[in-house]
């Protein structure tokens, strides 16, 4: 798939704020090297293991990512963005990522966190943050006191799938989501305090436990709580067309799905969005299918955006035969 390359982010819609800022963007395609850069350009940038330098908490960087590269961590590795950052949202936030496990290696493995101590995991372990328990479900925290159950068991070890794993917060209700879809939802009402100082981690937590057997790759956090429709087109169009989540389509895609319909523009090519297979959307009917790429329904019966997969040609007569339901893309073939 090809990275297009566009790292500032145009702001999403949430209902929660009027802007949504990237505050830390992880691409993880650096391919070489000890420094793991931030490409949102806010200055977020960290290293491979416990140092600067080369030392037994490595990760190797891997060529096989969901978008170009990634870094793979091996049971006790982890990524470092030392202290001195500013990934401190205290109101909402939202963190976004791809993970492929290799195993379980234990009862949890962090994703990503903001620990709670420095240097040690103890209750209440951890600010904010993305957990996978060896169920496949997902676990978080926000201001540590505020625990989500475990959500779902979607996320899937050993099987060289990737998975979009992402928490979201608007400063009264944190969401978890796997591949897209919401897997539960908790009350969170109490602001972050940021009670210490601590580095942000990848792959383990301050103690170097619940280490993370695999792949991250196209890891971001924001400062405000990243819609429903925003974090299904981030999977979506990520998955199916190469798209990562800083791209503009993401943006203005999302802008178009209170409309009963629209198009936005997903790199060079032109998609259209619609409420139903019918009269509603884009160049079915009335329009010119020719002069699109690609087409965007959704489900009308109030179970949220779903992306059932990427249906080529020859007509919609296929898709209505299939009878899939949700979210449905369609790419012209070139």
């Amino acid at each position: 798939m090809t990275r297009l390359a566009l790292v500032t982010l145009v702001s999403l819609l949430a209902a929660s704020s009027s802007h949504a800022a990237l505050i830390g963007y992880w691409n993880f395609d650096a391919g070489s090297g000890q420094t793991v850069a931030d490409n949102s350009g806010n200055g977020n940038s960290g290293f491979l293991g416990t140092s600067a330098g080369a030392d037994g908490g490595d990760p190797s960087w891997s060529t096989s990512g969901q978008f170009g590269g990634a870094v793979d961590l091996a049971a006790g590795n982890r990524v470092t963005i030392p202290t001195g950052h500013t990934l401190l949202p205290t109101t909402s936030l939202s963190q976004v990522g791809w993970v492929n496990l290799d195993s379980f290696t234990g009862v949890w493995g962090s994703a990503i966190q903001y620990p709670f101590t420095p240097g040690s995991h103890t209750n209440p372990f951890f600010e904010n943050g993305i957990y996978i328990q060896n169920t496949g479900g997902l676990h978080t925290r926000i201001d540590g006191t505020q625990a989500s159950p475990v959500f779902g068991t979607a996320v899937t070890a050993g099987s060289n799938n990737w998975h979009m794993v992402a928490v979201t917060w608007d400063g009264a209700t944190g969401r978890a989501y796997v591949d897209g879809q919401e897997v539960g939802n908790f009350a969170a009402p109490t602001p972050i305090a940021y009670d210490n100082v601590s580095p942000v981690l990848f792959g383990v937590n301050a103690g170097g436990g619940e280490t993370l057997d695999g792949r991250l790759d196209d890891f971001a956090m924001y400062d405000n709580a990243v819609s429903a429709e925003g974090i299904a087109l981030i999977n979506g169009l990520g998955r199916f067309a190469g798209i990562t989540q800083t791209d503009s389509a993401i943006a203005s895609g999302e802008a178009v799905f209170g409309a009963t319909s629209g198009t936005f523009k997903a790199g060079k090519q032109i998609w259209a969005y619609g409420t139903s297979l019918g009269a509603g959307t884009v160049g079915l009917t009335g329009g010119s299918v020719g002069a699109l790429d690609a087409f965007i329904v959704l489900d009308g019966a109030g179970n949220g955006v779903q992306l059932v997969g990427l249906i080529p040609e020859p007509s919609t007569a296929l898709l209505l035969g299939l009878g899939l339901l949700g979210l449905v893309s369609r790419r012209r073939r070139k």
